[in-house]
């Protein structure tokens, strides 16, 4: 969650009547990328469920043992699959996450591929700057499910990133640029949009400092930093990672 939305690149950032209501039915991106193919947005469904509180991971559990990180992927598995986690656990795996401070050993190939076009992942899950800064002061912290199509695609071998919003086949708008992992520090920057209306595409390069991407330093000043992400966990699965405005994404 997988979105004009940015994913945690500036900002905070980085799964109803007097009758029963049906289940609805939503389309969502899959992450998978088969190689040597033209790379295509494929399409799953999945149908809404009640979201429930799961003792998996809960805010009580022990940390810091090969067994907790084990549950709370599962928990964030669970979540980016169904949505039927409950937000607040959904926030409590992801900091037990972060607090181990996992290893970022393979992370560049599982996020990006080995060949290109890479691999797009869906913004699922996302917190803002103020909710992680409650849970700081001894909050229960939260966040939300995100409620539009938003991806990230990842291109390890050109390392290249882009980032959209989808609406269908109706409208889309990304934006590309590089990027580089360090451990677990990923740096981008945008340099090209490009928008789809209909049948109409087009697109145009970015300046320094256009729509969030890093500002030109003035005369005498430091380079600051550009937008980026602060992965805590990647799998084949599910990635989390910490935005420079101190929220959390999940895709």
């Amino acid at each position: 969650m997988t979105s004009t939305i940015f994913t945690a690149a500036h900002g905070g950032t980085a799964v109803i009547s007097t009758r029963r209501p049906q289940p609805q039915v939503h389309r969502l991106i899959t992450t998978h990328c088969r190689a040597r193919r033209p790379f295509s947005v494929k399409v799953q469904r999945y149908r809404d469920r009640k979201v429930r509180s799961s003792p998996a991971c809960a805010a009580s559990s022990v940390e810091g043992t090969g067994k907790d990180t084990s549950t709370c992927v599962k928990l964030l598995q669970q979540a980016a699959a169904t949505r039927s986690v409950a937000p607040k656990e959904v926030f409590s795996a992801i900091r037990k996450l972060e607090k181990e401070k996992l290893s970022a050993d393979g992370w560049a190939e599982k996020l990006g591929g080995e060949s290109s076009p890479g691999r797009r992942w869906q913004l699922v899950f996302t917190t803002g700057t103020k909710q992680v800064q409650d849970a700081l002061k001894g909050g229960k912290g939260g966040g939300s499910y995100f409620p539009l199509i938003a991806a990230q695609r990842w291109d390890a071998p050109k390392q290249e990133i882009e980032n959209g919003v989808y609406l269908g086949h109706i409208a889309s708008i990304s934006f590309l640029g590089p990027w580089a992992l360090h451990s677990r520090k990923m740096t981008f920057d945008f340099k090209r949009i490009n928008i789809k209306l209909g049948p109409w595409k087009f697109g145009f390069d970015l300046k320094a400092g256009q729509f969030g991407t890093k500002k030109a330093p003035e005369e005498g000043e430091k380079q600051k930093d550009g937008p980026f992400f602060l992965f805590i966990y990647v799998d084949d699965k599910i990635c989390v990672a910490r935005g420079r405005g101190g929220g959390l994404a999940m895709w």
